[in-house]
């Protein structure tokens, strides 16, 4: 360990605190669990790689196989969140006051803030949304900071200058309100269709 004036922590496993510097009040349980922590404080980590790329922030709770682990190199830096499950919170770098329990709950919110994910899957694909609830597995996981995104065209042929109705349109990423309370699961969102005007083709 490079600790140098850090005070009251402890680390158990194969490079546990491994560059902790100054940081106090940790914990750090597990192969790699807050490995890379310098000056983060009072952060609690159980699980291997739970925390791993964290450098410098503090008052976090992080329960599971790579529970706040940091997006690719970039660390976590928010404060006060919890992650409790496999990969809850993965990616989270600066989100601040997040709640992930289940596994792969709110795995890819980044920047997302004040989010509360209860059951497995919870607000998975939930990047920068902010001030959400959603309790129960897969709840709101098809949830993104897009507003909706309309892909293929699979309806219709030719498309020559003419009137198509009922084109159903292929959904990329839905959208609960923002902020959103979801209960129960809401895994498979209904393919939106619309009447399609083709003029000047």
């Amino acid at each position: 360990t490079a600790n140098t004036t850090g005070q009251s922590n402890t680390g158990i496993g194969n490079d546990a605190l491994l560059a902790n510097t100054t940081g106090s009040g940790n914990v750090a349980v597990g192969d790699n669990v807050l490995a890379a922590n310098t000056t983060g404080n009072s952060n609690l980590a159980f699980g291997t790689n739970a925390m791993g790329r964290s450098t410098t922030a503090s008052a976090n709770t992080a329960i599971g196989v790579q529970a706040l682990f940091g997006d690719g190199y970039t660390p976590p830096t928010g404060s006060g969140c919890t992650a409790l499950g496999i990969n809850a919170l993965i990616k989270s770098t600066p989100g601040v006051q997040n709640a992930g329990l289940g596994a792969n709950a709110l795995q890819n919110t980044k920047t997302g803030s004040n989010n509360t994910a209860v059951g497995g899957s919870a607000l998975l694909a939930n990047t920068e949304g902010s001030g959400q609830t959603a309790v129960g597995r897969d709840c709101f996981r098809l949830n993104s900071s897009e507003i909706l995104t309309l892909g293929t065209i699979t309806g219709g042929s030719g498309y020559t200058d003419g009137t198509y109705n009922a084109v159903t349109l292929q959904l990329i990423a839905s959208q609960a309100p923002n902020p959103g309370l979801g209960i129960g699961i809401t895994v498979s969102p209904t393919l939106p269709t619309a009447d399609i005007v083709v003029s000047g083709g």
